[in-house]
C-alpha cells in the first residue's frame, strides 16, 4: 500500500491520462497514472493495459525494462456499485 507522500510531480499528460512521479516518505519512487477518459467508455481499455503490463513483467526479456504494477486503486460508487475513479500505481523500472 502507498505510504504518505513526500513529493509529487506531474511528468506527463496525454489525451487519455495524466502521469505523476511520486516519492513516498519511505523514499519509494513510484509512478501514478490517472485516466482522464470517462470510465463508462474507457474502463475496459484501462484494465486491459494494466493486464498487459502484468503479462510483460512475467517475461524474462522485459524484466526490469518496464514498470511493475505496485497497486491498482478503484473508487466505487456505493449506491450503484460502479467504478467511478481508477488509478494505477507503478514501481519505476
Amino acid at each position: 500500500m502507498l505510504r504518505a507522500v513526500k513529493e509529487i510531480e506531474k511528468i506527463s499528460e496525454s489525451v487519455t491520462s495524466k502521469v505523476y512521479s511520486v516519492k513516498s516518505m519511505m523514499n519509494e519512487e513510484l509512478i501514478v497514472k490517472v485516466p482522464k477518459v470517462s470510465l463508462s467508455t474507457g474502463f475496459n481499455d484501462l484494465i486491459f493495459e494494466s493486464q498487459i503490463l502484468r503479462l510483460y513483467n512475467q517475461d524474462e526479456k522485459t524484466e526490469g525494462k518496464i514498470p511493475i504494477i505496485h497497486e491498482e486503486v478503484f473508487e466505487i460508487e456505493s449506491e450503484s456499485q460502479s467504478v467511478f475513479n481508477y488509478a494505477v500505481i507503478l514501481n519505476r523500472p
